[in-house]
């Protein structure tokens, strides 16, 4: 008696070698294949199940060679012509997360140099964004009316938030503060800090000094009046 799990093991290797065709397939036009081939009734819910496991990069090594696209309701696959070289077996094992001595991806890519090209051509470079930037803009960036403009554009991730503060400075152009919600938040704490050292070196140095001045300018006023009243009597 074949069990459930070799008769869906059954069909994933019939999914995949009608992949291998190379042929843009939808889960019903690889359904009605397999249906005629073995005799037995194929869901085309079934089939899309599995195309979209094996599509997926993050539960399939053949999802990083497995193209789709939206076709109407339904998800069109084909399989990326650098992995047509692979074998009907290689390309099963390809997506299989566990098995002894199964094909493994580190092996595709040893052998099959183009596979490599081919997840290297869709990798995009990483643009580094610059953790604070200030330019001058014309007066118009600022909504009327106002002088200063706090606007913040959200990201994926919340430390990837963007603030920007806009001050008009004359009448044609505006300063323009723009930052990540994290560097933001730091400068702010670094402002904070810095506006509070220089408070306690004003309230410890330049107090007492101000102070002694005071004393001293007084104390001198007074010797002043005094003598001068001396002179006069």
């Amino acid at each position: 008696m074949i069990s459930p799990e070799d008769t869906q093991s059954s069909t994933t290797r019939m999914v995949v070698a009608a992949l291998m065709t190379g042929v843009a397939l939808k889960a019903r036009d690889v359904a009605a294949s397999i249906s005629r081939s073995t005799g037995r009734d194929v869901t085309p819910a079934g089939i899309s199940g599995i195309l979209s496991r094996i599509s997926d990069p993050s539960r399939s090594d053949l999802g990083n060679f497995i193209q789709k696209h939206k076709a109407g309701n339904a998800w069109v696959y084909t399989l990326s012509p650098a992995a047509k070289p692979l074998s009907e077996a290689q390309a099963y094992d390809l997506t299989q997360k566990t098995g002894a001595d199964r094909y493994t991806l580190a092996q595709a890519l040893r052998d099959y140099p183009a596979l490599r090209r081919k997840i290297a051509g869709e990798v995009r470079p990483e643009v580094p964004k610059a953790a604070f930037r200030m330019v001058r803009k014309l007066a118009d960036s600022v909504r009327p009316g106002r002088r200063i403009d706090f606007t913040a554009r959200k990201a994926p991730r919340p430390s990837d938030h963007t603030v920007e503060l806009s001050i008009q400075y004359s009448s044609r152009y505006v300063l323009s503060m723009a930052a990540s919600l994290r560097t933001f938040i730091l400068l702010c704490l670094a402002a904070v800090l810095a506006v509070g050292a220089a408070c306690l070196f004003v309230y410890v140095f330049l107090f007492p000094a101000l102070v002694l001045v005071s004393v001293a300018v007084i104390a001198w006023l007074g010797r002043q009046y005094f003598r001068r009243s001396r002179e006069i009597r």
